[in-house]
């Protein structure tokens, strides 16, 4: 770790030494408000997040190995780049 690092360590440790934890609380909903805020953004405009699958496991078809996914709704969706 570097001195500007250590520095910058020092100086959230301090900052929140100085807070009340009711400030901490206020500070930690506002932040996961907005993570909550930008997953509804996505969802409103229907990009939909893939709950199973991985680049690791692939489908077999055939002789052929392809990345395939499961979505929140329960589409299942083979990835374009596989199939070539």
């Amino acid at each position: 770790m570097t001195d500007e690092n250590k520095s910058k360590s020092k100086g959230g440790i301090a900052r929140a030494k100085s807070l009340t934890p009711e400030q901490r609380s206020d500070i930690a909903k506002k932040a996961a408000a907005s993570r909550w805020k930008k997953n509804e953004e996505v969802e409103s405009i229907g990009i939909k997040r893939a709950i199973f699958g991985s680049p690791e496991k692939l489908l077999k078809i055939g002789d052929a190995y392809v990345e395939c996914y499961v979505l929140e709704d329960g589409t299942r969706v083979l990835s374009g780049r596989g199939m070539q």
